[in-house]
């Protein structure tokens, strides 16, 4: 029985030699297998590193977008608002300036209703509006003979005017 026992016991020797002989020889293949495994994980661990970065960068860029939109938004508001108050503005001072001219028209219209004469002749001869109230107003403070001679003189040129027409044609 002790022979057998040494004989088991020697066995046993020779398995565990076998077996640490083996765990050796495959040492380099499992640190090769972990060295692999680790790098696996350090670049899992990057790449979700690098995705929470671009994350978060895309969610500041997405952040200062929506604000340079906003800001547009309100400068484009402004700007309407400007237009329209420039164009409010500009359509009330061309109607004060219509009713100015409108004004002064009259006027020289009403200074002329005192000598009886015709005063639509200004416009007959090719003036505009403001030659006509220009005319007006260089004649407004003739005297009654001076503005019927200048009224004469006028349907005069007009008479020409058409009795040229007239032979021309």
């Amino acid at each position: 029985m002790l022979a057998r026992n040494q004989q088991a016991y020697e066995d046993k020797q020779r398995q565990n030699a076998l077996a640490a002989a083996q765990r050796n020889a495959e040492a380099p293949q499992r640190a090769a297998n972990q060295a692999a495994y680790d790098r696996k994980q350090a670049d899992y661990q990057k790449q979700l590193e690098d995705a929470r970065a671009r994350g978060v960068q895309d969610a500041q860029e997405r952040e200062q977008k929506a604000q340079r939109y906003e800001q547009k938004q309100q400068e484009a508001a402004q700007h309407r608002a400007e237009v329209e108050a420039r164009q409010k503005e500009a359509a009330r001072k061309a109607q004060e300036k219509a009713q100015k001219k409108a004004r002064a028209l009259k006027q020289a219209r009403d200074a002329f209703a005192s000598f009886d004469v015709p005063t639509e002749t200004s416009s007959a001869l090719g003036y505009d509006r403001h030659g006509i109230i220009a005319n007006f107003e260089s004649r407004v403070n003739h005297s009654r003979a001076e503005e019927l001679r200048a009224s004469l003189d006028q349907i005069y040129r007009i008479a020409r005017f058409r009795l040229d027409d007239l032979i021309d044609a």
